[in-house]
């Protein structure tokens, strides 16, 4: 299946959260959608770190994100974690969580 999401394939488990989490069943999610989304992955950001991701990849500029931009959206806090965990958890003090360095990152962003 190929989408706006830089020609990948979708997952069809990535979708089926999606759906899960898109309550009202419009075919996006809004900010409260994604925090029960990351909630859900345990990833506990707060309302305005998840205001933000939403800003940081909502391509069409409506508030939401689609399946296509939760997917890039996904990929690109995956790619944070992968890169986090990779070169700098060992540097990390032991009261800075991921989920702190990430709302760091997403801050400077």
């Amino acid at each position: 299946m190929q989408g706006d999401n830089g020609g990948t394939a979708s997952d069809p488990r990535l979708k089926a959260w999606f759906d899960s989490v898109d309550l009202d069943k419009s075919n996006s999610i809004d900010v409260k959608e994604l925090h029960r989304a990351l909630i859900l992955a345990g990833l506990e950001f707060g309302m305005n770190t998840c205001a933000l991701l939403i800003r940081m990849h909502d391509t069409d500029r409506n508030g939401t994100i689609n399946f296509d931009e939760f997917q890039r959206m996904h990929n690109f806090i995956m790619s944070v974690r992968v890169c986090t965990l990779r070169q700098v958890s060992p540097c990390l003090s032991p009261q800075v969580t991921w989920t702190n360095f990430c709302l760091i990152l997403f801050l400077i962003w």
